[in-house]
């Protein structure tokens, strides 16, 4: 609604009622925080719908951190990212069959995804296979692939062991701007995310604040079977995109975070992941 015009009967100037600007402000302000709210909303749902998750199983992970390489585990990230709800440990892509049933991963598919040639990803496979975190099964003239579920797993799982979530869309979304061993440091790191406190510690289940012992650079790298002088490359180009951050602890030395947007523990509301979120916030702001 517009504002009504006055004219002045002595100067026959055209003004306006000082109330009615008062009031078309107001309106104008109201309609703005509207629109604001209807964001946040949005975001929100946004937020919300990207909160699938995969579980990687902590002692499974921590086993094989010694025996598959960074660019093995990066690539087996990507892959994982194709497990969706309802399909159990099968790879799956976003296209559907005539039946409706997602249809599975083919090779094809995982040259696009993992950006490598017919023999790149036959030898990648082949070496993923070896170590036991990927097989694949005969259907019809076609092999189908699976992850191991005693690993990473989605939905729900028979044994309650302790995992780490890995919010999948998300997740895709950040590996997009990842090396591979960048995403490779990535999953072998998620083993080691703190119950309560989020940063990678030597127990993860470790709830104290005065037991809670940070893994430094040499500690992590040694754990995730890494050479410190390429950790360290490597969580250089994790901090620039906004996937990791360190903050110095004083006594304790500097730790290491990675982004709850990406994986928690089950504590993605709270104080603690609250300022951990707000710490990347203003870190990379």
């Amino acid at each position: 609604m517009g504002l009504r015009e006055y004219v002045n009967e002595e100067t026959g100037e055209l003004f306006f009622s000082k109330r009615d600007v008062i009031e078309q402000k107001e309106r104008e302000e109201r309609q703005r925080q509207g629109y604001k709210d209807k964001l946040a909303r949005e975001a929100a749902k946004s937020r919300e719908d990207k909160r699938e998750f995969l579980k990687v199983i902590n002692d499974r992970m921590n086993a094989i951190n010694k025996d598959i390489s960074l660019l093995d585990a990066g690539l087996l990230f990507k892959l994982a990212l194709n497990l969706r709800l309802g399909n159990g440990s099968r790879l799956v892509t976003g296209k559907r069959d005539a039946q409706g049933r997602l249809k599975p991963l083919k090779q094809s598919d995982m040259q696009r995804l993992l950006g490598k040639s017919t023999n790149g990803v036959k030898k990648a496979i082949g070496r993923l296979e070896a170590l036991g975190v990927v097989h694949r099964e005969g259907e019809g003239r076609r092999s189908v692939f699976y992850v191991d579920e005693s690993l990473i797993s989605i939905g729900k799982s028979e044994e309650a062991k302790p995992f780490t979530k890995v919010y999948r869309v998300y997740a895709k979304e950040k590996l997009d701007e990842l090396t591979d061993n960048e995403a490779g440091l990535l999953l072998k790191a998620t083993a080691y995310v703190n119950h309560k406190f989020l940063m990678l510690t030597h127990d993860p289940t470790e709830q104290d604040v005065d037991k809670a012992k940070p893994l430094r650079i040499k500690e992590a790298a040694a754990l995730l079977g890494v050479e410190e002088s390429h950790f360290s490359v490597l969580l250089s180009g994790l901090k620039r995109k906004g996937a990791v951050a360190t903050f110095d602890t004083g006594t304790k030395g500097k730790a290491i975070l990675i982004h709850p947007y990406l994986c928690d523990r089950g504590n993605d509301k709270g104080e603690v992941a609250s300022l951990v979120t707000n710490y990347f916030r203003i870190s990379f702001n």
